[in-house]
């Protein structure tokens, strides 16, 4: 008994490494720059991007309800509140791809102007540690800056909580990380006339010296994240940046196509929940996927050409989709004689032993005259026998079809 609860404990200790990658996308309210379930975005790609309805909120925070779900498609008990200005529409942005209309939409963001001299915005997620495991790394995209030359430019910080909704960057003692970023000029559209975050032109990495368009804290360990970006150049006209998504990505996941278990949860590459992506290879003798099947027996090769079957009757060696003494007679002819040549030989397999020989027609007499065993499936009715791979079946007998 004691040896069970220690089993458990550490099942239940475990259980958060097994969380999948948390995306969030901030949107404006009618939606235009969602992205839908099945897209693939960020610089970790992942499907199940969360659409967070973004609107400007100056007087206190915005607490989400929806429905937060991992890349697994999981529901986690993440919970996101955000207090922002001005959230600004990324300009340079062209194209439909689902990097590029992530970062078209808005988000919190800090705003300065003569007339409107806000310079704090926030994000919190409560519940990272039970959502994306003990530690993880954060990407925080930004679109472009909102300022007439420069950009935007300052310090992003990451702390623990008790310091959301303050009214300038968190202190000293409660930052747990910082990084420079730079934002790009609206009006930049990069090198030889690729847009900034055309998909031709990927993610570009911020620094306080490099403009880009996300910003990377690794192996964070906060259970309630604050992201907060404090703008060094507040002082001018109409600067701002707009936090379009974030991502928190596990630490130590499984790395998908090394045959080695990086996380250490028993299950390898595809057989592993972190790598849902990975498709079944038809032709290479392996579960690829981990689902059980291989190759041709698996679902996911059922349009590969290689692998349509096609359906008959074991032991109905004419194709009348009947078995009886005709089928025997017709097998010794076509061994013996000359007979015509059938185009189903796993039907004429009537005892199923992957060969067509003289056995077969004994079977088939013997099952139906002396009260032997019946011939393998697919009998009595028509189907398939996928898998066969020693003899052809290059169409379905008339009574098949």
């Amino acid at each position: 008994m004691k040896n069970l609860f220690a089993l458990l404990s550490v099942l239940l200790c475990s259980s958060h490494i097994l969380a999948g990658t948390i995306n969030i996308n901030m949107t404006d309210p009618s939606g235009e720059f969602r992205l839908r379930s099945a897209e693939s975005a960020g610089v970790v790609p992942q499907p199940n991007w969360n659409n967070i309805p973004y609107s400007p909120n100056q007087n206190g925070s915005t607490t989400t309800n929806s429905v937060i779900v991992d890349g697994d498609g999981e529901a986690t008990p993440l919970r996101l509140t955000y207090r922002a200005w001005d959230g600004r529409t990324s300009g340079s942005v062209v194209g439909s791809d689902p990097n590029a209309m992530m970062m078209k939409g808005k988000g919190p963001s800090p705003f300065n102007s003569s007339s409107d001299p806000h310079t704090y915005a926030a994000i919190e997620l409560t519940g990272c540690n039970a959502s994306a495991g003990a530690a993880y790394d954060v990407y925080v995209y930004i679109n472009e800056g909102i300022g007439f030359t420069t950009g935007s430019y300052g310090t992003m910080y990451l702390s623990g909580a008790g310091t959301f909704g303050s009214g300038g960057p968190p202190s000293g003692a409660s930052v747990a990380a910082q990084s420079g970023y730079r934002t790009l000029n609206s009006s930049f559209t990069g090198t030889a006339g690729v847009p900034v975050y055309d998909a031709r032109r990927g993610f570009i990495r911020s620094t306080g010296g490099t403009a880009g368009n996300y910003v990377l804290f690794e192996n964070i360990t906060l259970d309630t994240l604050t992201i907060t970006p404090w703008m060094a150049n507040d002082r001018s006209n109409f600067h701002g940046v707009g936090m379009t998504g974030i991502q928190l990505v596990p630490v130590g996941g499984e790395i998908c196509g090394n045959n080695a278990d990086d996380d250490g949860d028993g299950a390898v590459d595809c057989e592993d929940s972190d790598c849902p992506a990975c498709p079944e290879i038809c032709d290479n003798g392996e579960d690829d996927d981990g689902d059980g099947d291989t190759d041709c027996d698996d679902s996911d090769c059922s349009e590969v050409e290689s692998c349509q079957v096609e359906s008959f009757v074991r032991g109905d060696a004419n194709g009348d989709a009947e078995v009886n003494i005709s089928d025997a007679s017709f097998t010794l002819r076509y061994l013996f004689q000359g007979g015509s040549v059938p185009t189903c030989l796993l039907a004429v397999d009537a005892n199923g032993d992957s060969q067509v020989d003289i056995s077969d027609a004994a079977f088939t007499l013997s099952f139906l005259f002396l009260g032997a065993r019946r011939p393998p499936e697919p009998y009595p009715g028509c189907g398939t026998a996928p898998g066969e791979e020693r003899l052809s079946c290059e169409a379905s007998p008339a009574g098949c079809q």
